[in-house]
């Protein structure tokens, strides 16, 4: 238990480093290779001013399945020039597919590239395309906390 508060307090002390860079939940629905619309939720913590990290989960309405990871993020703003408005990042992800009624779990990697435009300082639009060991498409909204 005192290894996890400690890393919840770095976490935390990390998202405070850089003044740009805020923490931000996502969550929206999605389309995968299996024809389901999975809805999902993620956390960006930023651990620099171009790089974050977030735990992430997924399931289905029905929830048949459910997909807990976490995910890496490097975001092109800067190198663009990209107003403040606009995100636009590509990275990484790892997570643990959950099959309930098959009692069956397998390991999940992938790529992800995605986009967010924010229609003011607290909110925004995000669309992201992900492939790997499964393919799928969000859209979603985005809240800085």
């Amino acid at each position: 238990m005192k290894k996890i508060t400690f890393i919840a307090l770095m976490l935390f002390g990390m998202t405070n480093l850089f003044g740009q860079a805020k923490p931000q939940l996502n969550f929206g629905l999605g389309f995968n290779k299996g024809g389901d619309f999975p809805i999902y939720a993620s956390y960006d913590f930023p651990v620099h001013e171009d790089v974050s990290i977030a735990p992430t989960v997924q399931t289905d309405l029905n929830l048949d399945w459910m997909t807990i990871g976490a995910r890496g993020d490097y975001y092109f703003d800067r190198l663009l020039g990209l107003p403040k408005d606009w995100d636009v990042y590509g990275g990484a992800n790892i997570g643990l597919d959950f099959l309930f009624g098959a009692n069956y779990s397998e390991l999940d990697l992938g790529l992800q590239v995605g986009g967010r435009w924010r229609w003011n300082d607290m909110w925004a639009l995000n669309l992201e395309f992900a492939g790997g060991t499964s393919f799928g498409t969000k859209l979603g909204v985005t809240v800085a906390i």
